[in-house]
């Protein structure tokens, strides 16, 4: 609907105050759902710096507004009985640590029966994702849908997708009483993300042109330092990146059966990294042990008796290893070290295509971006070379033979609020070409990429339930929860899908 026809709807009654005023001036009970939808309903349409001096449960940019209250007191008188107030935290949580959100859900719990906090795409915002909190003034639970609704990227999966909060976040709304302003983040450095010159965020540290690409290191003042490959990001010391190597990596491993029980090679899953220099997915997936490592049996038993996932071998094939060499200097990499860990500088396709059968339980695809398949962009993995190189029948076909019958193999193809084609091409040609029984999309937050959340891929040679975990393992992001959630997709992204795929919706 336009926006002249929405003006022109006769249930619109258009209001000249103030919110504040507004709501002051209308009887008690007059509404049943109340939608603030001002990011600087606290005052001012931007974040207004942390203060030093904030020492109480209204949190970084609660302090010295004094009209918090007051809004949510008049609020709350105005709304029905089991009336429902939404509101927005003025920066993503990934920026400031949580701190707004935290604050707003403070705020909120004094004057509401019931609240809770969700999380939303938001592409063109800094940081991907906007933080929201929803409060209902009889106590009634708003998480599960009560109307089959479906919009353009809204449906039933998603509301209740949407209150899975990763672990990190969930600790830190749960630190009561404590002063949300004291965070790791410093004061300057969400003033500078909100600042009229973005570039201000950024410091380049190093810069260096290889046979392949252009690698740089940047200072961020969110991210910390940052390592990028032609100008596009590619892991950070921060968040920012976090999300996506747990993602990529525990989603994979914990949603096939190919890491544990019977399934699972005697000695633990033996994984192909094809990319994944700057060594996030190795640090990731060298989190699991080996079988012998976790209970003290041969190899054999453990498999026959054990449902731990373990990981006995992993092949990490990088195509330059001046991006191994210069992610080190970030040191979140994984442990090359690792007796496990067989590091290959070559190209990643060429390798694949010559292993022998069965030679991995799971191969991740930690390549460059697969853009957008339908036009000629340079891409896949930034070796200068046509993204086809990873996204075509023949190499679908390369990666299921060289996989253990239960095998799986998962891959990103970039943000859907870019463009959805490499999500419906990957699916539908990872489904067509035979290579294997289910290919299931899941969304990741990258808060420091373009689009906000990328889309990943992950395709299975025997079809069987990879929505839930087959672990109770929790880390920074990844947790069971975090891992079903992922696979409620947007409408859009749907509707993208091929049609009779599980996932689709037309």
């Amino acid at each position: 609907m336009e926006l002249r026809q929405i003006a022109s709807d006769p249930r619109v009654v258009s209001i000249s105050k103030s919110p504040l005023s507004a709501l002051q001036d209308a009887e008690s009970s007059s509404f049943d759902v109340i939608v603030h939808d001002l990011v600087g309903w606290r005052g001012g349409s931007r974040p207004r710096p942390m203060s030093d001096e904030c020492n109480g449960p209204m949190g970084t940019y609660g302090c010295h507004l004094g009209q918090e209250a007051v809004m949510l007191a008049e609020a709350h008188r105005v709304l029905s009985s089991p009336g429902v107030l939404m509101l927005p935290a003025m920066v993503a949580p990934a920026l400031d640590n949580g701190t707004d959100l935290a604050s707003v859900l403070d705020a909120v719990q004094n004057t509401f029966a019931w609240s809770a906090p969700l999380l939303v795409e938001a592409p063109w915002r800094e940081g991907g994702e906007a933080g929201m909190v929803v409060a209902s003034k009889d106590g009634s639970d708003c998480r599960k849908t009560r109307r089959a609704y479906t919009g353009e990227y809204y449906n039933a999966d998603i509301h209740e997708a949407s209150f899975v909060l990763p672990p990190w976040l969930v600790s830190r709304l749960s630190r009561d009483g404590e002063c949300r302003a004291q965070n790791s983040i410093a004061k300057e450095a969400v003033e500078k993300v909100h600042s009229e010159n973005a570039l201000s965020c950024w410091k380049m540290l190093f810069q260096h042109e290889t046979s392949f690409q252009e690698i740089t290191l940047w200072q961020h003042s969110c991210w910390g330092q940052l390592l990028a490959l032609n100008n596009v990001e590619q892991t950070s010391q921060g968040y920012g990146f976090v999300a996506y190597d747990e993602m990529i990596s525990h989603t994979s491993l914990l949603g096939s059966e190919c890491c544990s029980g019977p399934s699972m090679r005697a000695g633990g899953a033996a994984v192909l990294i094809v990319g994944g220099g700057d060594g996030g997915t190795l640090r990731e997936v060298l989190k699991w042990p080996s079988a012998t490592e976790t209970c003290g049996m041969s190899a054999s038993e453990c498999v026959q008796v054990c449902e731990q996932v373990c990981v006995s071998r992993v092949v990490m094939i990088e195509l330059d290893s001046d991006v191994i060499n210069a992610s080190r200097r970030l040191g979140i990499h994984g442990n090359y070290e690792d007796p496990r860990v067989e590091v290959i500088i070559g190209d990643g396709r060429a390798y694949v295509e010559k292993l022998d059968p069965g030679s991995f339980d799971l191969i991740i695809v930690d390549s460059g971006d697969a853009g957008d398949l339908g036009h000629e962009k340079i891409v896949g993995e930034a070796e200068g070379v046509l993204s086809d190189v990873f996204f075509n029948d023949g190499f679908y076909n390369a990666m299921s033979r060289a996989l253990s019958g239960k095998g799986a193999a998962v891959m990103h193809t970039d943000a859907p609020a870019l463009s959805e084609v490499p999500l419906r091409r990957v699916v539908t040609g990872l489904l067509e070409s035979s290579a294997f029984l289910g290919a299931y999309a899941f969304r990741v937050p990258v808060p420091i990429s373009d689009g906000g959340f990328m889309s990943m891929v992950l395709a299975v040679r025997h079809d069987s339930a990879v929505n839930r975990s087959r672990h109770n393992a929790s880390f920074i992001h990844y947790s069971p929860e975090t891992h079903a959630a992922a696979f409620a997709l947007p409408s859009s992204w749907r509707r993208a899908l091929p049609k009779g795929h599980p996932q689709a919706s037309y």
